[in-house]
This record gives C-alpha cells, sequence and structure tokens, in this order.
C-alpha cells in the first residue's frame, strides 16, 4: 500500500466513545486522512492476486454534522459516504473489486458535497474473496 496522492492533514476531530467500547478503537475514530476542498488524496494497495476479488471497507469520522460526505472512487466508481458523527456503527463497504491488471486497486478520495469541509479516510481493511470455483 502507498499514498499516491498527497492528502491535506492529518485532521483530529472525529468521534470516539471516550472509552474504546464502539466497534473501532478511539484513535481509530479520532485521526483521518483528510482531504480540503478541491484537493484528492489517493491510496495504491499493491501486489493483488489477480484471481481474487476484494472487499473493502472504509470508515470516515468527523464530529461535524450534516452533509458531510466524502467520495471516494476506485477504480473508476464513485461511492458517497458521510462521515458526520460517526462513531464507527456505519461504513462503507465495496464488495468484489477486482485489480488491474498489474495486481493493483487505485481509491482515491475528495469533499462530496458542498457543504463539507473537505474528505475524510480514517480507515480502511480490505479482504479477499476466494476465487470462484
Amino acid at each position: 500500500m502507498g499514498i499516491t496522492k498527497e492528502f491535506s492533514e492529518v485532521h483530529p476531530l472525529g468521534m470516539n466513545t471516550g472509552n474504546n467500547t464502539g466497534v473501532y478503537p478511539d484513535n481509530l475514530l479520532i485521526y483521518s486522512y483528510y482531504v480540503f476542498p478541491g484537493i484528492e488524496g489517493g491510496i495504491k494497495l499493491t501486489g493483488l492476486n489477480l484471481a481474487l476479488k476484494y472487499d473493502l471497507t472504509i470508515i470516515g469520522s468527523t464530529q461535524g454534522w450534516g452533509n458531510l460526505n466524502t467520495v471516494y472512487t476506485i477504480n473508476g466508481k464513485k461511492y458517497y459516504f458521510n462521515s458526520s458523527l460517526n462513531v464507527g456503527k456505519g461504513s462503507l463497504i465495496i464488495y468484489g473489486l477486482s485489480p488491474d491488471q498489474n495486481g493493483e486497486i487505485n481509491l482515491t478520495l475528495e469533499r462530496g458535497s458542498n457543504e463539507s469541509p473537505g474528505g475524510y479516510l480514517n480507515a480502511f481493511m480490505s479482504f479477499w474473496l476466494f476465487p470462484p470455483v
């Protein structure tokens, strides 16, 4: 995995339970890779098996309230997730992603609505699936 497009900052204003009683640890929820409006951050997963499909879970969190959408573009398709007040009970799950011919999956993120002050990425997890029989 590597960063392909710089993020604006590490944003320390995510939600948390205060005692690590949520689905994810508080420190995971508090800090996010963040992009300002007009900026696009990027990550590339490499070394993936071409014969497998992958599920990707994305978590975003901020203490802000409202339409705080981030748009995540994965392999050319756009997915939206509202990070507002998320203490980890919500996540964006994309099923059955195929790596490109180089064994890579590219993810970019940016602000997803005019009301959102930016885009949030606290964490993502990738799981591989067995190839079809």
